[in-house]
C-alpha cells in the first residue's frame, strides 16, 4: 500500500497525540525490549517492524529483541537483559504480540526489582490466540513481575486497512479520539445496543492515498459506556475475529 506525505503527516500527528495523551512518550533515554525477532535477520514477521517502530517513543538507549527466529522467545536473554536494566533508573517498554506475553509470564517466575517506569504495550495476537490466560490475567501477571516498578500496560489496537492505531486506556479499554470513529454492527447494519456483539466499523478520513475513510472490519466487538478511566465517551470492547486468521503473524506466534 502507497500512501502520500500529506496522509503520512496527518496520520503521524494523530499517532503523536494519541501516545502523548496515555503519557507513553519519553524524553529519558530508554531501554527497548521487543518481543519480537529482529525484523532485519527475519523479514517475514511485519508486526516486528511495527514494534520497532515504537522506538520512537523515547531516545534510545538499548534495543533487545527477544525472540529467535523460529517466534520462540529466547527466555534466557528476556530474563539477562531485564537483570543488568533494573540495575538503573532508565525507562523501560516492552513491546509485543500479546500472544507472547502470554509465553512470558507463563514462564518468568522471578520478579523483578527494578523501580523505575516500565511501560508495555501489547499488540495483536490475543483474540483468540492465547492459550491459556485471558487479558485481563496477562495485565495482572505482568504487574506482579514488576512489584517496586511504575508500572503501565496499553494495548494496542488497528489494521493495515485503517490509518491510525488506537491505544487502550488504564482499564485497557479503547477511547477513540474526535477524528475517529467506532460503531458496532448488527447483521442488519444496524447499530447494536449497548453490550450486544456485532462486528466493528471504523470510520476516519486522513487518508487520500486509498478509499478507507469507513471499514467495516472482520473483528467482532461490543460498546459500553461508563469506563473507570473517566473519560466519558463509550468505548469499544475486542472479542475476537469473525473468520478464520492463521495467516496472521499472532496466529503462528500462538503455535510456537
Amino acid at each position: 500500500i502507497t500512501i502520500d506525505a500529506n496522509t503520512m503527516q496527518r496520520i503521524f500527528a494523530a499517532q503523536v497525540k494519541m501516545f502523548d495523551y496515555w503519557q507513553v512518550l519519553d524524553q529519558r533515554p530508554a531501554n527497548f525490549l521487543i518481543l519480537a525477532p529482529d525484523p532485519q535477520l527475519f523479514k517475514e514477521a511485519g508486526y516486528a517492524y511495527t514494534f520497532t517502530k515504537m522506538t520512537a517513543c523515547a531516545p534510545i538507549q538499548e534495543v533487545v529483541y527477544g525472540c529467535q527466529a523460529d517466534l520462540k522467545l529466547d527466555t534466557d536473554l528476556i530474563t539477562s537483559t531485564l537483570a543488568k536494566w533494573e540495575k538503573t533508573d532508565s525507562p523501560i517498554y516492552v513491546l509485543g504480540l500479546t500472544v507472547l506475553f502470554e509465553h512470558w509470564v507463563l514462564k518468568q517466575l522471578v520478579a523483578s526489582h527494578y523501580q523505575g517506569h516500565i511501560r508495555m504495550i501489547t499488540g495483536g495476537g490475543w483474540k483468540g490466540f492465547t492459550q491459556v490466560l485471558d487479558r485481563s490475567s496477562i495485565v495482572a501477571s505482568l504487574k506482579t513481575l514488576f512489584p517496586q516498578a511504575q508500572v503501565q500496560i496499553h494495548d494496542l489496537f488497528g489494521m493495515t486497512e485503517h490509518p491510525l492505531h488506537y491505544l487502550s486506556c488504564t482499564e485497557q479499554h479503547f477511547h477513540f479520539p474526535l477524528y475517529s470513529r467506532f460503531e458496532v454492527l448488527n447483521p442488519s447494519s444496524e447499530i447494536t445496543p449497548e453490550g450486544k456483539v456485532g462486528l466493528i466499523r471504523l470510520q476516519n478520513p486522513f487518508s487520500t492515498s486509498i478509499p478507507c475513510y469507513d471499514l467495516l472490519t472482520n473483528d467482532l466487538g461490543t460498546w459500553y459506556t461508563g469506563c473507570q478511566c473517566g473519560l466519558p465517551t463509550p468505548y469499544l470492547n475486542l472479542l475476537g475475529r469473525k473468520t478464520t486468521s492463521e495467516d496472521t503473524c499472532a496466529y503462528r506466534a500462538s503455535q510456537t
